[in-house]
């Protein structure tokens, strides 16, 4: 399918290509630039006289023979070529076995005697459109129906179709360690395809993976716009990269004992289950800033890849309370 990705929500975390940020705010726009690149690579153009040339294309019927109408002449755009770049008129039919076509060169002043370069081209099509199909947790929540811009290129954004998949029902129980909470967060995937005047192509995923969305809010000016990069923890930083903070509105959030209550975080789909884990370290302080000691819980790694509810210990007689998150090899 000649369709390629050439931008993502996608951020290095710290600068860190080790750390990529994929989790996105569905409350800000998630844009996907999409090119299309050329249907097809020919070898040669040789003029058979003034008026008709062939264009050496191997291949090229078994490629595209279904999508153009025998009998119809149809429009190519030709660049790479030391040919003049432009569109050109396709006056033989298209067959399975066709590996070469004759094009209209009238009035370029061409002969007989010239020839020129391999090259890329593309089929003119009317009312072309690129489609991108959106899932969420493998189920179909949409799709999203862009035109091309004069360079074939065009930004769909997919977070509409993502809210849907989102509730403000309060599902967490407050008694279990850490949960993943769906209701807030999921995974989404996407798909693409062409289509044009009496044509829909079939939908590929080819160069695209899993990303994810939260329900979140982040302002104009944060540091990475939509993306939530700062706040998702990853397995592999390096050692001076700041690490990742919890999902929280205030740096020192109020506990009030016996009341529902829960630290948030965003655990990345990077954790290998096998090789890795996190740990919740509590330490509390007493009014004169003396420490109690501090406890910690391996927390369960089926909420990866989703914002998981965090319980505290709670029973506290301390005045404040340290709480963080260390990553522990297991297995």
């Amino acid at each position: 399918m000649p369709l390629s990705i050439i931008s993502t929500p996608e951020v290095d975390v710290n600068s860190n290509s080790n750390t990529v940020g994929k989790y996105f705010s569905v409350n800000r726009p998630i844009l996907f630039g999409i090119q299309r690149d050329a249907d097809f690579a020919f070898t040669a153009i040789n003029c058979n006289s003034t008026t008709v040339a062939t264009v050496t294309a191997t291949g090229f019927g078994a490629a595209w023979y279904d999508t153009v109408t025998a009998g119809v002449d149809f429009e190519i755009e030709i660049t790479g070529s030391d040919i003049a770049e432009g569109t050109y008129t396709v006056t033989s039919d298209i067959l399975i076995g066709s590996n070469s076509f004759t094009i209209d060169i009238t009035g370029m002043g061409y002969t007989a005697a010239d020839s020129f370069t391999g090259g890329d081209l593309k089929i003119v099509r009317l009312n072309y459109r690129v489609k991108t199909r959106i899932s969420v947790a493998g189920s179909v929540v949409g799709t999203a129906v862009n035109k091309l811009d004069t360079s074939y290129q065009t930004t769909t954004d997919v977070s509409a179709f993502l809210k849907g998949s989102l509730s403000y029902i309060e599902n967490y129980d407050f008694t279990t360690l850490n949960l993943k909470d769906t209701d807030k967060s999921n995974i989404f995937t996407l798909e693409f395809a062409e289509s044009w005047a009496s044509y829909d192509g079939a939908y590929d995923a080819e160069g695209t993976g899993s990303y994810f969305f939260t329900n979140s809010v982040r302002q104009l000016g944060d540091p990475y716009n939509g993306n939530m990069g700062d706040y998702t923890i990853f397995s592999n930083y390096d050692i001076a990269d700041p690490r990742a903070l919890f999902l929280s509105d205030f740096e020192t959030p109020s506990y009030f004992e016996g009341y529902p209550f829960s630290l948030d975080f965003i655990f990345n789909n990077d954790f290998a289950t096998g090789s890795f884990a996190l740990k919740k370290l509590e330490e509390p302080y007493n009014i004169n800033g003396v420490s109690s000691g501090s406890t910690d819980y391996i927390l369960s790694n089926s909420g990866k890849g989703y914002i998981n509810r965090m319980k505290l210990n709670g029973g506290y007689t301390e005045d404040t309370l340290d709480v963080w998150l260390e990553k522990v090899s297991v297995g």
